[in-house]
């Protein structure tokens, strides 16, 4: 075959090609135009609403309850320590809850000598850490989910800024033998110490009658900063906890609804 035979084949064969992609596209193209078409007919039969949003409740005072907090003291049950919490708070446009706690906590606690320190005494010696004190909190709590006309049911979050002043003492304090000097045994006693710190508060509260609420808190404590004694560094604060950063505590709540 001469080349110019094989060029004419050629050339038929693309045009031949060309024209049935012509013929496909614009099948598509009329295909689409007609599903789009469609659509918009469609959405416009039913338009697309946006949720109504609730509206914000324009009444400020939803009531007010007083809180006992019932681990403080369930503890003097199995152990010499034990305290008391309570808290006020009120409900404004049921969506802010201003709180105020006063509390009081004492511990009492023992601990003996190691082995390796126990050697340098002649006698068996137990340390023992008595301390007590008053403290405050004033924060906020604000509902992630709420029920009721007045939040009755709800779980909540907040913050809250605390404060203790407190008196402790260390009895039969043992300092260990030194080059210079050897070991003694000494009472650390009229110590007295501040504390303030931050919380992070998540919590429920479920209404059980009208007047009667229960509910629970988990709280993250991070200390602020301390006052130490003339002599020691308190290892307690109350309303606070061990002396540590970050420390969980969790309380269990009986509410009263005051009634006016």
């Amino acid at each position: 075959m001469s080349l110019r035979k094989v060029l004419v084949l050629g050339i038929l064969c693309l045009s031949a090609i060309v024209a049935m992609g012509q013929s496909s596209m614009g099948g598509l193209t009329s295909s689409l135009g007609s599903a789009m078409g469609s659509g918009s007919q469609g959405s416009s039969d039913k338009p697309l609403k946006a949720k109504p949003r609730e509206p914000k409740d324009t009444i400020c005072w939803h009531g007010q309850f007083v809180g006992l907090n019932l681990v403080p003291p369930a503890k003097a049950v199995f152990s010499p320590n034990w305290g008391i919490q309570i808290q006020y708070n009120c409900n404004l446009y049921n969506r802010f809850f201003p709180v105020v706690e006063l509390g009081y906590a004492r511990l009492r606690e023992t601990r003996d000598l190691a082995d390796w320190q126990a050697k340098q005494f002649s006698q068996t010696l137990t340390t023992m850490y008595r301390g007590s004190g008053f403290y405050g909190k004033i924060g906020l709590d604000v509902p992630i989910a709420k029920k009721g006309p007045n939040a009755n049911n709800l779980f909540f979050v907040g913050v809250r800024y605390a404060g203790a002043t407190f008196n402790y003492e260390i009895l039969t304090t043992p300092f260990l033998a030194t080059y210079w000097a050897d070991a003694y045994v000494m009472n650390i006693v009229n110590q007295h110490s501040l504390a303030h710190w931050l919380e992070l508060v998540a919590g429920l509260r479920v209404e059980i009658t009208p007047s009667i609420s229960l509910g629970w808190t988990f709280t993250y404590n991070h200390l602020l900063g301390r006052t130490n004694g003339d002599m020691s560094v308190a290892s307690y604060v109350p309303g606070y906890g061990r002396d540590e950063n970050w420390l969980p505590t969790l309380g269990a709540w009986f509410y009263w609804h005051l009634p006016w």
